[in-house]
């Protein structure tokens, strides 16, 4: 019953319990509260008065705070504990801090402590011995602590199947933030709660329907805590808080490489997975998703699984998602975060299924769902854009169904040959790609801004009823095509009638429709062609430099070959 937590002052006093000093104690950083150590600690929630023994806030050990109206009843309570706690251990140095405050209580303004704050943690030493350190006071403490939790009956605990006393109100509750569960309230989360009859079932009420002994209860939630604590053992996204834990240090690893993923280090096992290797760690893994409803912990999902097996899917995780960079450079991996957002304007709508769904199958291998390829499609329509992030979602998705759909026909992601017949799926991809040709041309041939182009007019018809606008977008290229032509842009105008008409020829028929999954495929080939023709621009730019670099050194040595006596 003790949880490392800050303290921020100290008094000193000496074993005749006369007052030496108050000591501010600095445990380091920008929001400092106080030193860390180990303090008593319970569940303390509501109107419920729990005092701490020997290290608590200004109202319990000073009973002097203003702005709280049951101030004197929480230091009336903390006297109260101390009082036994002498009882029993008979303790000189704990009689010293009783005799203290009581001196004080009666001449409250010879010490008012003006700088202690009504929220920071106050504890005491005695000679020089911080009392909460004190063995005896320490064994005290646990067994007051743990005899004063309400108890049912005895009953087989869940955890140990030990025939004992289960409580009904956890020991300790989850913090929210970013050490915690995000979203919750401020008090903290109970992890396994139940205030009201409806949830009672067989006689059980509050935290016994689910049966814990005091000692695995408290064991459960100090785990769950110091693992989100730590920032190689949990993860957040959105509202969601993850936690993994395994018997081997490369646990941490594994999830450091879905919030920082080093392409250095993700590199090999990628290359492994596509060679057919896998990796053997069999050692066991284990992941626990979190998210906060007011004052509960909702468990998400949960997974048991071994390293090995985390390694693979991982490895197939980021293989999923490769595609080119908008550049038409090999593409960095993408973190969790980055693919959860890229289907909201901003990240406080990210949904915790989204999240839950993506470390699923990161983790587990399991499919998307198709739910997810509409909302990418949709979103890519809404904002007629295709980020990298999407592109990459989009295939991630594609891929990770590719098993469910391998039996009923061939995906294809990448631009196949003359060879490879022509299907449906493939020409959704070639009419993304021809959309992208299109707005390129309109954006060459133009000698001013243009206001609306026939991206902004057309994508989401394009990627929905190809045969209802290319035909009009198409003609339209025409003129496009006669301006480069009339200003004798040659280069331009050849390259863009080679382009179209291959695509034409490669497209046949328009589709009349596209389904979810076309869509996608369409927003994948426009995607793509965008980033052929970037990195054929850049390509084109450099070599004109070099070209241009190398004709500046050829003038250069000709004026030098030619240089007069007289000029040298």
């Amino acid at each position: 019953m003790f949880e490392v937590e800050p303290v921020k002052w100290l008094i000193s006093l000496d074993s005749s319990g006369k007052y030496l000093d108050t000591i501010l104690l600095l445990g380091g950083g920008k929001k400092d509260k106080g030193l860390l150590m180990p303090r008593p600690k319970r569940i303390r929630t509501g109107r419920t008065l729990r005092p701490f023994l020997l290290a608590d806030e200004r109202s319990y050990v000073l009973g002097d705070v203003t702005d709280d109206s049951r101030s004197e009843e929480k230091h009336a309570g903390f006297i109260a504990l101390i009082e036994k706690c002498a009882e029993e251990t008979g303790l000189t140095a704990v009689n010293a801090v009783l005799t203290f405050l009581a001196d004080r209580k009666q001449s409250p303004a010879d010490l008012p402590f003006t700088e202690i704050l009504p929220g920071e943690v106050i504890t005491f030493e005695v000679d020089g011995e911080t009392l909460i350190r004190n063995q005896r006071i320490t064994e005290f403490w646990s067994e007051y602590a743990n005899d004063a939790q309400e108890k049912s009956e005895p009953m087989p605990c869940m955890v140990c199947f030990n025939n004992r006393p289960a409580v009904k109100i956890m020991p300790f509750m989850i913090k929210t933030g970013n050490k915690g569960i995000p979203g919750g309230q401020s008090s903290g989360m109970a992890l396994i709660s139940g205030n009201c009859e409806v949830w009672n079932s067989y006689g059980l009420e509050k935290a016994t329907n689910s049966p814990l002994c005091s000692e695995c209860a408290e064991k459960i939630m100090k785990s769950v805590k110091a693992l989100l604590s730590n920032s190689r053992t949990s993860l957040r996204v959105g509202t969601v808080a993850y936690t993994f834990w395994s018997p081997s240090k490369e646990g941490g690893k594994l999830l450091a490489n879905l919030s920082k993923p080093d392409p250095s280090e993700i590199k090999l096992p990628i290359d492994s997975y596509r060679k057919g290797g896998h990796l053997k760690n069999r050692t066991a893994f284990y992941a626990l998703a979190l998210s906060a409803n007011v004052g509960r912990a909702v468990v998400r999902d949960w997974l048991t699984t071994t390293i090995g097996h985390v390694e693979d899917n991982l490895a197939r995780w980021f293989d999923w998602q490769s595609i080119v960079d908008p550049y038409g450079e090999e593409g960095k991996p993408i973190t969790l975060f980055q693919l959860a957002l890229s289907l909201y304007r901003k990240r406080e709508d990210i949904k915790d299924k989204v999240v839950i769904a993506l470390l699923r199958t990161a983790l587990h291998g399991d499919p998307l769902p198709l739910s997810m390829l509409n909302a990418v499609v949709m979103r890519c329509r809404a904002e007629q854009e295709i980020t990298y992030e999407r592109a990459a979602l989009i295939t991630l998705i594609l891929r990770s169904r590719q098993n469910l759909e391998i039996a009923k026909e061939k995906l294809i992601l990448e631009t196949p040959d003359s060879t490879v017949a022509l299907t449906s799926d493939h020409q959704a991809q070639v009419c993304g790609r021809l959309l992208a040709i299109l707005g390129k041309l309109q954006e060459t041939q133009a000698e001013v801004k243009i206001n609306s182009t026939i991206i902004d007019r057309y994508y989401g018809a394009a990627s929905t009823t190809p045969a209802m606008v290319f035909g009009v977008m198409v003609k339209e290229a025409q003129h496009h095509l006669a301006k480069l032509r009339k200003r004798k842009n040659g280069g331009a105008y050849y390259s863009f009638q080679s382009l179209i008409e291959t695509t034409l020829s490669e497209l046949g028929d328009y589709p009349t429709t596209l389904s979810v999954k076309q869509q996608a495929l369409f927003s994948i080939g426009y995607y793509q062609q965008r980033a052929e023709m970037r990195a054929a621009a850049i390509a084109g730019k450099e070599a004109k430099n070099a070209k241009k670099a190398a004709e500046q050194d050829d003038t250069n040595q000709i004026e030098l070959s030619i240089k007069t006596p007289e000029e040298d």
